[in-house]
């Protein structure tokens, strides 16, 4: 059985990736859904960075898949794309925690990018015709939000260290 301590990170991990599931699932108008970061992503570098124990890979899986299935997606194109992120985001835990804030920016454009790119192909594989330019803007808006994220993120954090 697991000890209270242990059930809080688990909570807010759950918690705010409720939360940005539903930032993300919210009707925007037409010209402004490219520029949506992708607010999962980063809800899902953050914790994979400060808790990768927490946050496990078949979790964030599931999530995707969940996520494939509210947006009438073809099902595991976002698990793959969100498991992917979180392996890569685990990788790079030690490394990205030391990262001047510039630096983390950068490290989430890239993923957000790899991301979106991986979205792109699976499209193209698929034989949609999708615009490369509709991926691009996403990752840029999840580069400049990071640091409004990791404010919020870490104040869950804090809470979760009893700080």
């Amino acid at each position: 059985m697991r000890s209270p301590v242990m059930r809080l990170p688990v909570l807010n991990i759950l918690l705010s990736l409720a939360v940005a599931g539903w930032l993300e699932l919210l009707p925007y108008p037409e010209w402004l859904a490219p520029f949506i970061p992708p607010w999962s992503s980063l809800v899902i570098v953050f914790w994979c960075a400060y808790q990768p124990r927490q946050l496990r890979i078949g979790y964030v899986w599931l999530y995707g898949l969940l996520l494939d299935l509210l947006v009438f997606a073809p099902l595991g194109l976002h698990a793959l794309a969100k498991a992917l992120l979180a392996l890569l985001a685990r990788q790079w835990h030690e490394k990205f925690r030391v990262y001047g804030l510039s630096r983390q920016c950068l490290t989430v454009l890239v993923l957000c990018a790899l991301e979106g790119l991986l979205i792109f192909g699976i499209y193209t594989v698929a034989g949609a015709q999708p615009r490369i330019a509709d991926y691009w803007p996403g990752a840029v808006a999840g580069a400049l939000f990071w640091p409004l994220a990791l404010i919020l993120l870490r104040s869950k954090r804090a809470q979760d260290n009893g700080a």
